[in-house]
């Protein structure tokens, strides 16, 4: 099935005050992400999960977009789940 082309939204960070907003649920027993990035579009508010954000750098990362990030540091990123 061919896609059809659609037209791009840039998000960008919602900022209040000069800081980006961010939803920290660090400390909740019951949610499933810890920290949601509010971003914004020309049309829409959203949020953007910390993990998800983590897997769009491996990826970048598995795909030679950025330079290798040392294991250590991935291991030590799961010591905080």
């Amino acid at each position: 099935m061919k896609k059809k082309n659609k037209e791009l939204h840039v998000a960008v960070p919602k900022e209040e005050q000069g800081a980006w907003q961010i939803i920290d649920h660090t400390n909740c027993t019951k949610c499933e992400e810890g920290l949601l990035f509010i971003l914004k579009d020309n049309e829409h508010e959203f949020s953007l999960g910390l993990t998800t954000v983590l897997q769009g750098l491996w990826i970048a990362q598995k795909e030679g977009y950025v330079p290798k990030i040392p294991d250590d540091w991935w291991l030590k990123l799961r010591q905080f789940n």
